[in-house]
């Protein structure tokens, strides 16, 4: 396996902690510890995120991430996304001008975690697997093109 240089990851979690946009081409490959923290939201996501097995992506408290579109997550190690009910993680589209959708929120709370609209389909154990968004009546998901 390919390991990426320790300085090309500090590289990436500067350009993603400033705001910068990602650019297109290959995907990201979180394969340690990645934050996106409040300074520099909103977030653009201009490509692919996937978290390698070893790899960990915390989004704070009141971060905003903007997608591009067919942009997603593939979550194959650790999504933290910490959202309070004052402050949800919210994941939208860049473009303004597109209708809003409905938010979905990530909720953390001291009592436990409430996902009402997220869920892992397809993985190994309950921690592992497809990331889909409930919108309306039906399930996206959001690290593929798929329609189920």
């Amino acid at each position: 396996m390919k390991h990426r240089p320790a300085w090309a990851s500090a590289v990436l979690l500067c350009w993603l902690m400033h705001g910068f946009s990602l650019g297109g081409g290959r995907p990201v490959e979180i394969r340690d510890r990645l934050v996106f923290d409040l300074s520099g939201s909103p977030h653009q996501v201009n490509r692919d995120i996937i978290v390698e097995d070893s790899g960990e992506l915390v989004i704070q408290p009141g971060v905003e991430l903007r997608f591009a579109p067919g942009v997603g997550i593939v979550v194959n190690g650790v999504l933290k996304a910490q959202g309070t009910a004052d402050r949800p993680v919210t994941m939208t589209v860049i473009n303004e001008n597109e209708p809003r959708r409905e938010p979905h929120s990530v909720v953390h709370r001291d009592t436990g975690v409430e996902w009402p609209s997220v869920r892992l389909t397809d993985g190994p154990g309950p921690l592992r697997g497809r990331l889909q968004l409930r919108h309306g009546a039906h399930w996206w998901s959001v690290c593929t093109r798929s329609k189920k």
